[in-house]
């Protein structure tokens, strides 16, 4: 039956719901610049109805939990840009040092020092018997080699580079991973009884958001509120329990969880990127200057020991006895192993004597020019070139590299977009709106105050009702 205990306990729920309000608009207008800040509202609903003679009525208010205003669906549209804007824009920066490395076209780059190359044979050819002429060759040789080692070793400081920074991601992916798996723990335990670890949960996907870029992730919330992390199709945490990753090494960048014999195939993020960069596109440039190098080698050695050159005397190194044998003195070291970008060089013999370059292909003629015309023409033609000479080839390489640095560029950008755009729509579900608080807390003054009003409503009725005696 209605009375005035009823009317009192409605009153005593209205006021502490809006005691609570306040609180909850206050704790978010406090974190409104806090990074990853979800903000709070409060979950009421209408009391149990009770049953008198008089009819049913309502019992107040009652505040069931404290809800996080978040929107999961939008986190994990977020992460997926993110892990991908990670890549891109990882990939992005070591191919721009690949270019940056390649440093074409400029004077001091590997296309300036072919063609540096193929002048000197010209200028040799037009005078073979010039001794400064073949010193010239000798030296644009040599600038040649330091050129291939050059571009070889800054690649190979690259791929170092990469491997020190994916272990540092790694090390950050598990420190992450553990952080996260404790979190679940203490949510699973703060929520056990209703509640909602609304903090504690913001905590969780701010570790989410930045391991999404480094790695790329796929989040499954669990109902007891704990999440499982997956890397691809490999689970990283389940609940508290946490994997640890590793870099495996076999020549390439791997990842896998330790214990596992296992590969993470589907690697995202930065990770993924440091993978595809140092398993694909240094790769595929060092590759591409090795054969380039060794088609170098193979052509001009060929060319060079058919030659005749002036080293020892008047017969040279020509074998007149055999013949017409050429020199048979290697301009490039053919030493087996040494015909790659890091170990090209001059022969010992051209190193130590710039005399022992063959111009003709005459015993004992000076002023046969025949070789040196022969060289300088793979300028435009050279047998073991994949197409039709080396700077081509090389052009091919430079290009590939722009081209891909073009792509992952545009992919930036792209994914860039997307990410800016998630996090505008999710930040529109979870961000803090001042004025939006500050109305709040207006309306819950009011709402105080007529509970309160309630409560000395009830009080003159009592005065009342007493004074009838």
């Amino acid at each position: 039956m209605p009375g005035f205990g009823g009317i009192l306990s409605i009153a005593r729920g209205a006021l502490t719901t809006s005691q609570a309000a306040v609180q909850i608009a206050s704790h978010n207008i406090a974190n409104a610049n806090t990074p990853g800040y979800s903000r709070q509202r409060e979950v009421l609903t209408e009391g149990t109805p009770e049953n008198s003679t008089l009819g049913i009525f309502g019992t107040g208010v009652t505040f069931v939990t404290v809800q996080r205003k978040r929107d999961l669906m939008l986190d994990q549209e977020y992460r997926l840009s993110n892990g991908q804007m990670g890549a891109s824009s990882m990939r992005s920066e070591f191919l721009q040092r690949v270019e940056n490395i390649l440093a074409e076209p400029s004077d001091t780059g590997l296309a300036n020092a072919f063609d540096q190359f193929y002048n000197a044979w010209s200028e040799l050819s037009a005078d073979p018997t010039n001794p400064s002429a073949r010193t010239a060759v000798q030296q644009a040789g040599a600038m040649l080699t330091r050129s291939f080692n050059g571009i070889a070793s800054q690649l190979s400081g690259l791929k170092a580079e990469a491997v020190e920074r994916a272990q540092a991601a790694v090390s950050d992916v598990n420190r992450i991973a553990n952080e996260v798996a404790v979190l679940n723990g203490r949510i699973v335990a703060m929520e056990s009884s209703g509640g909602t670890a609304s903090d504690l949960r913001d905590q969780r996907d701010q570790l989410l958001d930045s391991l999404s870029k480094t790695a790329g992730l796929r989040v499954i919330e669990r109902t007891d509120g704990s999440t499982q992390v997956m890397l691809g199709t490999i689970s990283l945490v389940d609940g508290i329990s946490a994997k640890q990753v590793e870099m495996t090494s076999a020549g390439n960048i791997g990842f896998k969880i330790v214990g596992s014999p296992d590969s993470i195939r589907s690697m995202g993020g930065e990770l993924g990127a440091l993978q595809a960069v140092y398993n694909d596109d240094i790769l595929d440039v060092e590759t591409r200057l090795d054969t380039l190098a060794g088609a170098l080698i193979t052509d001009v050695n060929a060319l060079h020991r058919t030659g005749w050159s002036p080293t020892a005397g008047a017969a040279g190194n020509w074998n007149p006895l055999l013949g017409a044998t050429g020199s048979n003195v290697d301009f490039f070291d053919a030493t087996a192993g040494n015909n790659t970008a890091a170990r090209i060089r001059l022969s010992a013999v051209v190193d130590a004597n710039a005399g022992a370059i063959a111009a003709g292909t005459a015993f004992n003629e000076p002023g046969n020019n025949a070789l040196a015309l022969s060289l300088a023409g793979l300028r435009e033609s050279a047998p073991s070139a994949g197409n039709l000479n080396y700077s081509a080839d090389y052009r091919l390489v430079v290009g590939d590299v722009a081209g891909a640095l073009n792509e992952a560029n545009n992919s930036g950008l792209v994914y860039e977009t997307l990410v800016s755009q998630s996090d505008q729509r999710r930040t529109a579900v979870f961000g803090v709106s001042v004025d939006e608080e500050l109305i709040q807390i207006m309306r819950q003054q009011q709402a105080y105050a007529a509970a309160s009003k309630i409560i000395k409503t009830v009080d003159e009725m009592m005065q009342t009702l007493l004074s009838l005696k």
